[in-house]
């Protein structure tokens, strides 16, 4: 589970030109945890598969922001420090420490409304960064 989606959302994996490409950019990044965990895992492809019919978050991904996908059994140490896997799978951290800035709880609602709370998030982030 560790290959990235191949859809509309340039996914990135945590490496050093990743790293660069965020600085660059200076803007919040939304970070994507997969996890294997059965109770976890069905949630987060609902997220996947409706992330990738939103149109609008595919633009905000492809445009304005960036956005990681990575396993849980490979979260560096800057994420996993700050809950990344164990409190969030799901959430927007900041450019330079990878603060969480939001997360998103996905077990509470459908993942069309999980990603249009990722949507609204990101826009207001948008106009005000």
């Amino acid at each position: 589970m560790s290959k990235l989606p191949d859809d509309e959302i340039d996914w990135h994996g945590w490496n050093a030109g990743t790293l660069r490409k965020i600085a660059q950019k200076d803007r919040p990044v939304l970070v994507l945890i997969v996890d294997p965990d059965p109770t976890v895992a069905p949630f987060l492809k609902g997220i996947m598969e409706a992330a990738h019919q939103n149109t609008r978050l595919c633009q905000l991904l492809r445009h304005d922001f960036m956005a990681l996908y990575m396993p849980v059994d490979d979260l560096p140490s800057e994420l996993a420090a700050l809950g990344a896997g164990r409190h969030y799978h799901l959430g927007i951290v900041s450019p330079d420490q990878f603060t969480p800035m939001t997360t998103f709880p996905f077990h509470t609602c459908t993942p069309s409304e999980v990603v249009e709370q990722i949507v609204v998030a990101l826009e207001r982030l948008l106009e005000t960064w």
